[in-house]
C-alpha cells in the first residue's frame, strides 16, 4: 500500500466515526424521552386504576407520589390495609375526577361520564411531566 492509500482509509474512517459520533446526542436524548413516556404512561394507568376502584367526590384531589421507577409510594388520604412500597419520591402529583359532569348540550349531569385530571411533578428536574 502506498502512503496515499492508507491517508484516504483513515480520512473515510474518520469520516465515519465522526458522523456517528453526532448521532449520539439525538440517540441519548430520544432514550430518554421513551424512558419517560413508559414511566408516565405507567403512573398515569396506576392512578387512573385507582381511580375507577375508588372514585374521590367532585372538586376532591387524591395526591400520589412515586419513586424514581414509576412505581406508587403513597397515596393520600390513605386506605386501610393498602400495603405499598418504601423509598424516596420523585414524582408527586394529584388526580381527580368529576363524576357530574355535563355533556355539552345536555341539561344533567351523565353518571356514567367520568372526567378525570392528573397532573404528576418531577421534584429532580422541577418540571411536569404529565398533565391531562
Amino acid at each position: 500500500m502506498s502512503l496515499v492509500e492508507v491517508a484516504i482509509a483513515v480520512g473515510i474512517i474518520s469520516f465515519v466515526l465522526v458522523s456517528m459520533m453526532g448521532l449520539f446526542p439525538t440517540m441519548l436524548k430520544a432514550m430518554r424521552e421513551s424512558r419517560e413516556k413508559a414511566l408516565a404512561q405507567r403512573m398515569y394507568q396506576t392512578i387512573t386504576e385507582d381511580l375507577h376502584e375508588n372514585p374521590v367526590g367532585s372538586g376532591t384531589n387524591r395526591t400520589y407520589s412515586f419513586d424514581a421507577e414509576g412505581f406508587l409510594l403513597a397515596i393520600d388520604p390513605p386506605r386501610a390495609g393498602q400495603r405499598l412500597r418504601t423509598g424516596s419520591a420523585r414524582f408527586t402529583g394529584f388526580a381527580t375526577n368529576n363524576t357530574d359532569a355535563i355533556v355539552p348540550g345536555a341539561s344533567s349531569p351523565n353518571p356514567n361520564l367520568i372526567l378525570s385530571r392528573v397532573r404528576l411533578d418531577d421534584t429532580v428536574r422541577a418540571s411536569t411531566l404529565l398533565e391531562r
